[in-house]
């Protein structure tokens, strides 16, 4: 088993230096940049019609270690922000659950990387 993580923790490390970009996570007025790679839960629900609606919703990915706010590592929670930095403009969502799931899932037996699951707030212009 001790080989399977230790190729999970590499397969992390891969992603983050690959595949990650810099965020702003903050909850009031804390916030800490991180690495994080963006990701998509697909999810189908049936409508009282009998009708089925698919939905796909942005996710973060992150490394659980990192979510250092006001000095202390939390989790994340409904209402927390993530900011991003496209080009231009600055894409701000918010953390939110997802159907009967909580706001994030581990994404590896020790929980050590984090799906965050989030909605989009606003788009600005960069500084």
């Amino acid at each position: 088993m001790s080989r399977f993580r230790d190729r999970l923790a590499q397969l992390s490390a891969r992603r983050r230096a690959a595949m990650s970009d810099t965020v702003t996570y903050s909850r009031g007025v804390e916030s800490v940049d991180l690495l994080a790679t963006v990701g998509a839960t697909r999810m189908e629900e049936n409508t009282q019609d009998g009708f089925a609606v698919r939905v796909i919703m942005k996710d973060y990915i992150i490394t659980a270690a990192d979510l250092i706010l006001g000095e202390e590592l939390t989790l994340p929670a409904v209402g927390d922000t993530i900011a991003e930095t496209l080009g231009t403009k600055v894409y701000t969502y918010e953390v939110q659950e997802i159907g009967q799931e909580r706001c994030y899932r581990t994404c590896d037996p020790d929980g050590r990387t984090l799906r965050v699951h989030v909605k989009q707030l606003t788009v600005e212009d960069a500084e």
